[in-house]
């Protein structure tokens, strides 16, 4: 959350926080992605 990649949060009450899910998915496709590259490139 400190480097601004993970989604935003939506503030739902005083003291709550919620995510839409959609874009945790879409998050962590990303970080497999990213990880899967990163394999093949060392791999290569």
């Amino acid at each position: 959350m400190k480097t601004g990649d993970f989604p935003q949060s939506i503030k739902i009450g005083p003291t709550s926080v919620a995510w839409l899910e959609s874009e945790i998915n879409e998050w962590i496709n990303q970080k497999l992605a990213n990880r899967c590259q990163g394999k093949k490139q060392e791999g290569e």
